[in-house]
């Protein structure tokens, strides 16, 4: 009885391998029609002259660092410090209880937690700048011609993400599209179903999707991540080895 048992959990694990190579197989074929198909002429004209698979741009914009390049490149083109700066006073446009600084530049913590929000002229002047600085900085191109992937926090605030959409727009960008981060990390497994959870630089989210849907009332996060991490070594560097960092000029860049 235990040996049938076995060969039909075999024979079940076979099939199910069988069963995900053909689909690999039919999502590739797709795949290789979708970019014969783009590539007519008188589809991508509307875009520009380059292929839509080829041309879109993926930006993962973390609260410390941000990834950048192309979709069809097996990994970023850089990786860079995310710039978040206060831009011009009269233009932001600041609320009356908002601290103002012109070029001071903002604490990562602003996208995840903040005491005091920013108002949305604010966020439009930051996400210009980091625009410009993650567009025409780190990648040196145009996004006229260039669709735009954007890795979304679930936690952003929306005014920090509208004004994203706004700016890609005035660069005449044809398209964003903004996913889930923590979607996107399970998509990419090639599951459909399971838990993720991203460590990040002053919290960490997780959250679990069944099937291909996410599931709301999972989603969470704690105000945990790298930067304690690194308060805590600050603190047994000083007590173990008697090196305490306050003391000599070192950033936090050194330290990681």
């Amino acid at each position: 009885m235990a040996n049938k048992q076995i060969d039909q959990r075999l024979l079940n694990l076979t099939a199910a391998r069988g069963n995900q190579t053909q689909r690999q197989r039919k999502s590739l074929a797709t795949y290789q029609k979708f970019r014969e198909t783009l590539g007519h002429k008188h589809i991508t004209q509307k875009f520009g002259t380059g292929n839509f698979i080829e041309d879109t741009i993926i930006l993962d914009i973390g609260s410390r660092y941000s990834k950048v390049g192309f979709v069809n490149e097996p990994g970023p083109r850089r990786i860079c410090e995310t710039h978040l700066r206060l831009g011009d006073e009269r233009k932001s446009e600041p609320y009356s209880s908002q601290k103002f600084q012109a070029c001071v530049k903002l604490k990562p913590v602003v996208l995840s937690l903040s005491k005091i929000p920013q108002s949305p002229q604010t966020w439009q002047e930051i996400a210009e700048l980091l625009v410009n600085d993650l567009l025409f900085t780190q990648l040196e191109i145009k996004p006229d011609k260039r669709r735009i992937i954007v890795l979304k926090d679930p936690w952003w605030p929306s005014s920090f993400q509208n004004a994203l959409a706004r700016s890609f727009f005035r660069h005449g960008c044809p398209g964003v599209h903004f996913i889930d981060s923590l979607h996107s990390a399970l998509f990419v497994t090639g599951g459909r179903s399971g838990i993720v959870c991203d460590v990040g630089y002053h919290t960490t989210k997780i959250q679990a999707s069944m099937h291909g849907h996410i599931i709301p009332e999972t989603r969470g996060w704690r105000g945990v991540g790298f930067y304690k991490i690194m308060q805590r070594f600050k603190i047994l560097m000083r007590e173990l080895a008697r090196l305490d960092f306050e003391r000599f000029a070192v950033d936090e860049g050194q330290i990681e």
